[in-house]
């Protein structure tokens, strides 16, 4: 497992980006992942509003960040090299200058909370080198101490929950795919990403999980489909295309992070051709589709997929 402690170099390059994972909520630390608690029950209602409704708020993380706990250190071209005496020492330097500049444009809602948003994945893979790099507990924690004094309220408390919980997470899946490992034999995709999506639900909370990896779980769960049923030979190349073009659209929506896709798309296709059939006029059926179409998917969500042309006839 690497340890950032023995990399400082990887760590300042990496810190700038931590600020972007800002945009999440998880689940508070404990004893033990996932375990409920009131916080548990607050950081999924957050993870329910509508995050679309929200961001109209106007703020940012640059018009909250606080720069006088940082003063004396800002001379410092290196930003926070010591830390207090009750603090363990470390061998890594954090760049305070570089922390704000990723967290600067992360909006926070009307609540003080930052803004649920699944495009946090791509920074937090980043920060932590998609598992390959780990913060041992040490440098986590002035890590997470820093983050708190730069972010009152809130808003420190998401993000330094989130950087931790997530490295626990990478934690348990590098061991989850070690243990697969070195076990033989063939791999069951399938229950592979089962697990892996178990674990995201256990250290994240189910709320925010799955906003966080709607997309690249679907990703995923879609190139392994079409993998098999490439490899299948029991069908036709007619059946097979039909077949794909059904697993497209069983995995489009979602791999642009829309939430509940399947079901959602498969009720808006039902009462879509229930209008096409209805024997209406042509102009009539074109608006009550796209009526249907804002029905069941916000604005935002119809612009990610507005390639699907879902209100058109």
């Amino acid at each position: 497992m690497s340890n950032l402690t023995s990399k400082p170099v990887i760590l300042v390059a990496s810190v700038c980006l931590v600020a972007l994972i800002a945009v999440v909520w998880l689940v508070p630390e404990g004893d033990t992942a996932g375990q409920a608690s009131e916080e548990t029950v607050v950081l999924n209602d957050v993870a329910q509003r509508d995050n679309e409704k929200l961001s109209d708020n106007g703020k940012t993380v640059d018009d909250v960040w606080q720069w006088e706990p940082f003063e004396e250190n800002l001379a410092d071209p290196k930003g926070v090299g010591e830390v207090a005496e009750d603090q363990p020492q470390l061998n890594v330097t954090f760049d305070i200058q570089s922390i704000q500049n990723g967290l600067k444009t992360v909006k926070i809602d009307q609540y003080g909370d930052v803004v649920v948003n699944p495009d946090a994945l791509n920074a937090l893979n980043e920060v932590f080198r998609s598992g390959s790099v780990l913060l041992d507990d040490d440098a986590m924690t002035e890590l997470q101490r820093l983050i708190r004094m730069g972010l009152a309220g809130a808003a420190g408390e998401q993000v330094a929950t989130i950087v931790g919980n997530f490295n626990d997470y990478l934690r348990a899946k590098k061991e989850m795919y070690e243990l697969m490992a070195s076990s033989g034999g063939e791999v069951d995709h399938r229950a592979l990403l089962d697990e892996q999506a178990a674990l995201q639900e256990l250290y994240m909370g189910k709320e925010v999980a799955d906003k966080l990896f709607t997309a690249e779980d679907a990703s995923a769960r879609y190139m392994m489909e079409s993998m098999v049923m490439a490899k299948d030979k029991t069908i036709s190349d007619e059946e097979r295309a039909a077949r794909q073009e059904e697993l497209r659209e069983q995995y489009e929506g979602a791999q642009y992070g829309i939430e509940n896709w399947a079901s959602r798309y498969s009720t808006f296709k039902q009462e879509k051709q229930s209008i096409i059939n209805s024997g209406l006029s042509q102009q009539d059926i074109k608006q009550q589709v796209q009526r249907l179409a804002r029905s069941h998917f916000t604005q935002q969500e119809l612009e990610r997929i507005s390639h699907m042309n879902l209100g058109g006839v």
